[in-house]
């Protein structure tokens, strides 16, 4: 009994780890959603070259850490662990 309950234990503890993975990579996602928008007005509103490049290079950033997150988030991840997300219904 307690070797059945030992592996039910540890099934429950890798689907919360996913589960954790999977809510922290959407809190990631919302915040590089403001941050791209922020990021946008901020470069419409710049006139300086230097400085419109440096916000150029971060919104870049920006938008592919957002596309690999998506990516993770939709086809999975083996390097992180994290499975890919399906509708049971």
């Amino acid at each position: 009994m307690s070797i059945v309950s030992k592996f039910v234990l540890e099934d429950f503890i890798d689907y919360q780890s996913n589960f954790s993975k999977v809510i922290n990579i959407s809190g990631r996602q919302r915040m590089l959603s403001q941050r791209i928008m922020l990021l946008i007005q901020t470069l419409n509103g710049q006139k300086a070259i230097d400085n419109s490049n440096l916000i150029k290079n971060d919104l870049i950033n920006s938008i592919q850490l957002m596309r690999k997150s998506n990516e993770t988030l939709m086809n999975g991840n083996r390097v992180e662990k994290i499975e890919k997300i399906t509708n049971n219904e």
